[in-house]
């Protein structure tokens, strides 16, 4: 289970505390050696994933909190590291849809294979610099935190949960009534940025929050593997190759299509159980197990 704020200390510096721990941990993962290809590809990915934390993190602080301001620079820092991991991506996707329905890829596998790991190899090497640019950023942001100081009750850290999960309910809404890649993209953020904050009340009641978060991760990952479909055909269709083994780029572009179609239709149906209890009776539902668990009276 991922870090977990403790609620029976002060809001504000139990997150202040994470975000420190946050920034630190990305550092140190960007400083990782270059030439053992696989374990820095895993360090961005990994960076990547605690900036997204650190973020949500600040999701929960009240409107006026100073700490907001962090929030454009910690979105620049991964952004300048999205490059590097999306020809990783590309790579993972490819290997899943490969291992799941290889009928899918047939004997074009190979070829999108080695043009892919080539493109990774290549954007390894043209990115870089994006890593410099993220590690100075942290570095100011590291500064900024150091001579912080954070104030948060608990009902304004219920307030925030709520009103990230009534976003994610929101998102998930337009994406069932438009499923283009915009609200997709956004849907997806959104639950991540949910699923984060859930795992960071996972103390409320341990048995019953991994069941939930669980389902919320699974959610996730059919939206993280609809966008790298949907991006892995949006390539082939710019491939200049006609052929992919005895495949053509046509024949492949379509079961593409249909391995989308069939990912977008198992998302929607998971996604309608995610998001069925409303907000508001979520988080109270955590505050009462947090309220339970300590002997006090909700606070949400």
């Amino acid at each position: 289970m991922a870090v977990v704020l403790k609620l029976e200390r002060d809001p504000g510096k139990d997150i202040l505390r994470l975000l420190r721990k946050e920034i630190a941990d990305a550092r140190t993962l960007l400083q990782s050696p270059q030439a053992d290809g696989l374990a820095w590809r895993n360090a961005i990915h990994d960076a990547r994933r605690a900036l997204r934390r650190a973020r949500a993190l600040l999701r929960l602080l009240p409107a006026d909190a100073d700490a907001h301001g962090l929030a454009p620079r910690l979105r620049e820092a991964g952004h300048a590291l999205s490059p590097l991991r999306d020809a990783q991506a590309m790579l993972e996707t490819l290997a899943t849809v490969a291992r799941q329905s290889p009928e899918t890829l047939g004997t074009s596998h190979a070829a999108l294979l080695a043009w892919l790991t080539r493109s990774a190899r290549v954007g390894e090497r043209t990115h870089v610099a994006g890593v410099h640019h993220a590690c100075h950023l942290l570095q100011a942001i590291a500064s900024e935190l150091d001579a912080c100081s954070l104030e948060c009750r608990v009902e304004q850290l219920w307030n925030g949960v709520r009103h990230s999960t009534a976003r994610a309910a929101k998102a998930a809404r337009r994406a069932r009534a438009n499923p283009d890649e915009h609200n997709l993209h956004r849907w997806r953020r959104r639950a991540r940025e949910q699923v984060l904050q859930l795992e960071l009340l996972a103390d409320c009641w341990p048995a019953v929050m991994s069941t939930q978060i669980a389902e919320h991760k699974r959610l996730v990952k059919m939206l993280g593997h609809l966008r790298d479909l949907t991006l892995l055909q949006s390539r082939v269709q710019r491939l200049r190759r006609d052929r992919l083994g005895r495949l053509s780029r046509h024949a492949l572009v379509e079961r593409l299509r249909l391995a989308r179609a069939e990912q977008l239709s198992q998302a929607m149906a998971l996604g309608a159980l995610v998001h069925a209890e409303r907000p508001r009776s979520l988080i109270a539902r955590i505050a009462g197990y947090q309220a339970a668990a300590s002997g006090q009276r909700p606070a949400a």
